[in-house]
This record gives structure tokens, C-alpha cells and sequence, in this order.
């Protein structure tokens, strides 16, 4: 299997491997002991080999860094990436629904710096672990920063797609991490608001949702930006986010009140204290 990877990731000809299995047999040590000995592969060769056969994503390809913000890559057995692990399987157990495909959740809070993009990110990475194939979309047309966390391009996205100028399967990227897809915001437009509450964005919703396991939508600030709440109700479905001691109680209050008349039906609530 290790032999298989590193073929296909191109760090390996057959005939390197035919000769470390050779030697193998003959020595009884490990593929990647022999290979790192013959100069054939490093100990970051061996290890992404490794990472790719047992799924854990904390060595991508090489060259590519993994942003700090992404904890579960980052740090995969902390008390943070165990809660979001956590909150993955309760949505799962009580919000998703194969059969009707109520699959899109959009991450909305009322204010600025309260995690909704790392709490997405991390989430859909999550997600994408669980071998859901797993969208991320970034909505968030004032301030986006998905393409950002996952080192990508912001030329095409959402907001091309919704303009009419740019096709959808040319702006979805697909991530170095198994099943996780990414769809950046795109440029920033003069008219976010306007743009998201076309019926393409409803249609595009419903769309995707046909093509994913999961979609979950990043938004901007509530409070500031009122495409937040169109979003939501579009996605129907919205995960509601408070920063600990950031937050004042009342716009909790207030938005999830709005989003209960605007149709953003409230799936759970967290108080991030990261």
C-alpha cells in the first residue's frame, strides 16, 4: 500500500519499490527504514506515504504549508479539535438528513472576530474526515478569508458565479485533504447583498447540495451586514456563534430572533472560547 502511494504521488518507481521489498525480506525492517537507508525517500517522504494510508492529514504535499488556524491538521488531538469532532456528530445525529439532502448549514454570529471562519473551516475539515464529501463555501463577500486558510486563489468564486461570469465547476477547488472541496468567495463586489439574494443563489444552493454530502456556508458579521440573514435562510439551517466574554448577550438575542423570522431555522449554539 505504502509502495502504491508513493508510485502514484510520483517519489517512487516501481523498480525503486521492487528493490526495497527485496531488501525488506531480506533484512526484516520497515518499506520506509530501507528506502530513507538507500537514499530513495526522506523522513517527510515516508511520512506523508503514511499519512495518505491511514488518513491522517497533518502532512499534505510537499511545499504546501498548513495554516495555524486549521487545528485540525495542526494539533488532531486536542481538547478544541476533540469538541469540534464532538459537534460534528451531533449535527450529524440531529440535524443531517440524507433523504431530504438537508445538508447546508451557514455559520453566522452577530459581530466581528467571533470565529465564524475557523469554527467553518475546521468543521468541514472535520466532516470531510467523517468520508463525507464535504463543500465549504465562503459567502462572505465584505472580508472573505477561506482562500486564505487554504492557500488558494480568490480570482474565481461565489461571487462570479452569481454574476453570471464565471462556472460553477471552474471555481470549486479541490483541497489537498481527501473530500473537502472549497469554493472561495471570488472577487468582492460592490453589491454583496444583492447578489445573494438573487434566486441564483437559492438555485445554486439546492444545486450543490445534489453534488455534496455537506455544505457549510461562512458568512459575514449579522449585525453589520444583512446578507448574513438572506444567507441563512437560504441555507435553512444556521449555526449560531458567540465569542466568550466578546459577545454581548442582546445581539445573540436579537439575531436569533431575526433569523426566526427570516426562516434560518436554528440547528445548535456555540460559545467559542478560542
Amino acid at each position: 500500500m505504502i509502495g502504491t502511494i508513493l508510485i502514484e504521488s510520483g517519489k517512487l518507481s516501481l523498480e525503486d519499490v521492487e528493490r526495497i521489498l527485496s531488501l525488506q525480506n531480506e533484512k526484516g525492517k520497515q518499506f520506509g527504514d530501507i528506502a530513507i537507508e538507500l537514499g530513495l525517500l526522506t523522513e517527510n517522504d515516508v511520512c506523508f506515504a503514511l499519512s495518505r494510508q491511514f488518513n491522517d492529514l497533518r502532512f499534505a504535499e510537499d511545499g504546501i504549508e498548513i495554516n495555524s488556524q486549521l487545528v485540525v491538521i495542526n494539533k488532531p488531538h486536542s481538547v478544541l479539535v476533540e469538541k469540534l469532532r464532538g459537534l460534528r456528530n451531533t449535527l450529524m445525529s440531529c440535524w443531517f438528513n440524507t433523504k431530504t439532502r438537508r445538508n447546508a448549514i451557514a455559520i453566522i454570529s452577530p459581530g466581528i472576530g467571533e470565529g465564524r471562519s475557523f469554527i467553518a473551516s475546521n468543521l468541514a475539515i472535520v466532516f470531510s474526515r467523517f468520508g463525507e464529501r464535504t463543500l465549504l463555501i465562503d459567502a462572505n463577500m465584505r472580508t472573505p478569508s477561506q482562500h486564505i486558510l487554504f492557500g488558494l486563489k480568490n480570482n474565481l468564486g461565489l461571487s462570479g458565479i452569481l454574476a453570471g461570469r464565471t462556472d460553477i465547476n471552474a471555481s470549486i477547488y479541490e483541497s489537498v485533504f481527501p473530500d473537502l472541496y472549497i469554493l472561495p468567495s471570488g472577487v468582492i463586489p460592490p453589491n454583496p447583498q444583492e447578489l445573494v439574494g438573487r434566486f441564483q443563489f437559492s438555485g445554486l444552493l439546492h444545486s450543490l447540495s445534489d453534488q455534496f454530502d455537506i455544505i457549510i456556508v461562512d458568512t459575514p458579521a449579522a449585525n453589520f451586514f444583512t446578507e448574513a440573514q438572506i444567507i441563512s435562510a437560504e441555507a435553512s439551517h444556521s449555526l449560531l456563534i458567540a465569542r466568550n466574554n466578546h459577545t454581548p448577550s442582546y445581539d445573540v438575542q436579537k439575531l436569533a430572533h431575526s433569523l426566526k423570522q427570516t426562516g434560518g431555522n436554528i440547528v445548535g449554539s456555540i460559545l467559542n472560547d478560542f
